[in-house]
């Protein structure tokens, strides 16, 4: 159990841009978005989805996973129930550290909420990723919790996924016309191969 814990410790610290992910919280909150842990969801959801279909790569390169209330970013919400619960889902003190530099963590109504407490400087996110965060909250921001889990049911990424099964990014294509869809993979398969060398350069 210790060992899966060290593993899953590493592979987080690894892989997950935390730094990306508090400037896309930090624009969240100042622009008044209530940032429980499920409107986080669906609000990196739909910002991922969105700038895939038009750049040909996400913005928060976390995993989503089919659960009952849409899809929900894996890594991010581990980090969440790790800053809520004492580090025991996979993240290190460090990155809650960093976390709770920005935010407070305070439970209101039963629910936990965080609550910016430090600006950040925003310079992890590109001029494209912070155009489809503000067209994301123009479009979704006023919206119920209940209406963003309804809306995000309406995609195959959800419909066609078992319960608890990694969602294919593939499938955030949906909507797009097949001329679209097409340079939009084409755009993926780049960015992989880019990721790929990349990693590769950094173990030399």
């Amino acid at each position: 159990m210790k060992n899966s814990m060290i593993a899953k410790i590493k592979e987080v610290s690894m892989s997950y841009n935390l730094k990306k992910l508090i400037d896309i919280l930090t624009i969240l909150a100042k622009n008044n978005q209530d940032l429980t842990k499920l409107r986080i969801n669906k609000f990196l959801y739909f910002i991922d989805k969105f700038h895939l279909q038009k750049y040909g790569r996400d913005v928060s390169c976390d995993i989503y996973k089919r659960l009952p209330k849409g899809p929900i970013a894996d890594n991010t919400t581990n980090l969440l129930k790790s800053f809520e619960n004492n580090l025991k889902y996979g993240f290190t003190n460090d990155n809650i550290k960093e976390l709770s530099k920005y935010f407070n963590l305070k439970k209101i109504n039963n629910e936990y909420k965080l609550i910016l407490r430090k600006k950040s400087s925003l310079n992890s996110l590109s001029l494209s990723e912070r155009e489809i965060i503000k067209d994301v909250i123009r479009k979704y921001g006023k919206k119920s919790t209940e209406d963003l889990i309804a809306i995000s049911h309406k995609d195959k990424a959800w419909k066609l996924n078992k319960p608890s099964s990694i969602i294919d990014k593939k499938m955030l294509l949906e909507g797009l016309s097949d001329k679209d869809k097409e340079f939009i993979l084409g755009l993926m398969e780049i960015d992989s191969q880019s990721q790929r060398v990349s990693q590769a350069l950094t173990k030399c």
